[in-house]
């Protein structure tokens, strides 16, 4: 029996039959993926073998009967037709399912550079004198500043320069239209244009349509540019993961000091090898890719697109956090509804990334001990009587009003500074009152000069306000 007669057998359909119907594509029984999974019909003496490339799930006509039909190993090989091993192992994994190594990087030819470069500085000088392209950028978290710093620039379309130029000047392959014809043109629509930067070179080009566009997808990638993954930011110990370019540069502006940024440009974007190798280096991540909340009454595509993106995040790196945007669908939504992007970074990331902004760098093998291992000393009591109330400054008495209501403690030592919940997910299910709070500890010159005297290592509601000496 051979494993495409038994996905038939569980109900199951291909979506898709290539290789002449010796490999089938269709919805997983596992994980319900529409088109990942996949069927071998000739391989593993010809009984076949499955993978689902988002849950992993994977073996041959033996194991799917287990995993998939409720039978057990015995049943499972005599329907199969073979004898039972003493120590069944299914088949070897296939080999695309070996672990993500990052998407390989090709570079754009050097007369693309060439145009692009001259393209991004027409589109700049346009930017700069159009005030309603810069008031929607502000309106979304990016500044004048920021639109000089990345090079953000806007291509009237057919009112300007560019529209479209002949192929072959910008060194394009031939290529077909979907009649059949020979393309001669690229097309530049109107629009914001974003490029990807490296160092002084312009490697990839992206155009945000407008409002009412009337053709094409929103975002335009010109073709000939890099594959290259859009990241700013590429020394720091702690990464944010966000979709559009946009919003990476929002992010970055708010917290660029903190944080890293990479842009996904799709839910289901991979990192290319280079920042793979960022990423696994990496303290901590923050992944904030939209995705709405799976019901099991209504589960849409997009829904388990985004579940499975997730799911591949914190699966190829353990330190990649969920960290949704509050009150929007993504940042430039949340600044645009008063959302504060760097508290709201700051209250995801990890104390000891805090502890670095705090002190300064600190080599990332610290940064990693400190963060996988916090301390774990008990709390003593000491010191002196707290002052009059009437000399405690405002920020400290919200604190202390803080740390007695809610379930957190100060760790400190020479080198660290951290907050500590005490309840497992309390800062993502309170993450406006752990933003006020990360900045009183962190920020506030008042709350600073009381946790610099203070002797004790753990510092609650009780011993807050106790002195140093």
């Amino acid at each position: 029996m051979n494993v495409q007669d038994l996905y038939l057998a569980a109900g199951l359909e291909p979506t898709e039959i290539i290789s002449g119907g010796a490999e089938w594509h269709g919805p997983c029984p596992a994980c319900g993926g529409s088109k990942r999974f996949i069927v071998w019909r000739q391989r593993n003496r010809d009984g076949g073998e499955y993978w689902c490339r988002d849950c992993d799930k994977w073996g041959d006509n033996v194991q799917f009967q287990v995993d998939f039909m409720g039978v057990e190993y015995r049943a499972a090989f005599e329907a199969a037709g073979r004898q039972k091993d003493s120590c069944h192992s299914p088949a070897p994994r296939p080999a695309q399912a070996r672990q993500y190594s990052g998407r390989e990087i090709t570079a754009p030819t050097a007369i693309w550079r060439e145009k692009a470069l001259a393209f991004v500085d027409y589109a700049h000088e346009q930017i700069l004198a159009n005030t309603q392209t810069l008031a929607y950028l502000s309106s979304r978290g990016i500044d004048k500043a920021s639109v000089v710093k990345h090079r953000l620039g806007y291509n009237p379309g057919k009112a300007g320069k560019y529209h479209v130029r002949p192929r072959t000047s910008w060194e394009l392959p031939p290529k077909k239209d979907q009649s059949g014809k020979d393309k001669e043109w690229v097309w530049f629509p109107e629009g914001i244009v974003i490029p990807n930067l490296h160092g002084h070179e312009v490697w990839s080009i992206q155009i945000r349509q407008p409002d009412g566009y009337k053709f094409g997808p929103r975002y335009v990638f010109l073709e000939g540019g890099s594959n290259a993954s859009f990241v700013l930011g590429q020394d720091r110990h702690a990464f944010v993961v966000v979709e559009a370019r946009l919003c990476a540069i929002a992010v970055y502006q708010a917290a660029g000091d903190l944080v890293g940024v990479f842009a996904a440009q799709t839910v289901g974007g991979h990192p290319d090898t280079v920042t793979h190798k960022l990423f696994q280096g990496a303290v901590q991540i923050l992944n904030t890719l939209d995705y709405e909340e799976i019901t099991e009454e209504t589960i849409t595509d997009g829904q388990m697109a985004g579940l499975r993106a997730v799911k591949r995040w914190s699966k190829t790196y353990a330190h990649c956090d969920r960290w949704p945007v509050p009150a929007a669908k993504d940042p430039g939504d949340a600044y645009k509804k008063g959302v504060d992007l760097r508290q709201w970074i700051l209250s995801g990331l990890a104390p000891v990334i805090l502890t670095r902004h705090k002190f300064g760098s600190q080599p990332k093998t610290t940064l990693a001990a400190a963060a996988i291992k916090p301390p774990t000393q008990p709390i003593h009591a000491g010191g002196k009587t707290a002052p009059e109330p009437a000399a405690i400054p405002q920020d400290v008495l919200e604190l202390l009003a803080l740390l007695k209501s809610q379930p957190v403690r100060i760790y400190q030592d020479k080198n660290i500074l951290q907050v500590v919940e005490d309840r497992p997910g309390w800062r993502r299910d309170n993450w406006a009152t752990s933003c006020r709070l990360a900045h009183l500890v962190f920020n506030s010159p008042e709350v600073g000069l009381v946790l610099a005297s203070h002797k004790e290592n753990w510092i609650n509601g009780s011993n807050l306000l106790r002195s140093a000496a």
